[in-house]
């Protein structure tokens, strides 16, 4: 599957990068990924004026550890389909077309409607078995990058 479905487990959601890097540095990291990759979805091909930049994480469900891999550029469709919960959530409110997502994660898979289910509900079981632990997050060669804390003159 080129598209698959992440949830975040519970205990690491919110935690946003923005708390991590600068909007500057994150904006540097997107401007490099455009540069090598072009200005498309890294998924889909798709291309579009906003495309989201998302980090890619690897979980160590043995140790419970979230490691940093990497950054993707998506485009809408594809950034919702990985961030099902923010999707439906937007769905109920009649804020998202939720259909719209189901198809195009059946063209992207070249797959049913019946596999987006069996793949949805394989990732609601693993972010369930996820979100009962407490996770550390190791930001991998990104540490680096993070924004110092700013020092207080005395």
């Amino acid at each position: 599957m080129k598209l698959e479905i992440e949830f975040v487990p519970t205990k690491l959601r919110y935690s946003s990068f923005w708390r991590v890097f600068s909007k500057e540095e994150w904006d540097n990291i997107k401007n490099r990924i455009i540069e090598k990759n072009g200005r498309s979805c890294q998924i889909c091909s798709e291309t579009e004026d906003n495309l989201t930049l998302d980090a890619m994480w690897n979980y160590n469900d043995n140790k419970h550890i979230q490691r940093l891999e990497g950054f993707i550029l998506l485009c809408e469709m594809c950034h919702y389909t990985k961030h099902l919960g923010i999707a439906e959530n937007l769905a109920k409110i009649g804020q998202f077309d939720y259909t719209r997502l189901i198809d195009h994660f059946c063209k992207v898979n070249n797959c049913s409607r019946e596999e987006f289910e069996e793949r949805k509900a394989t990732a609601y079981k693993l972010w369930e078995e996820r979100s009962m632990y407490k996770w550390k997050r190791d930001l991998g060669n990104y540490n680096l990058w993070k924004k110092k804390p700013k020092t207080t003159k005395t």
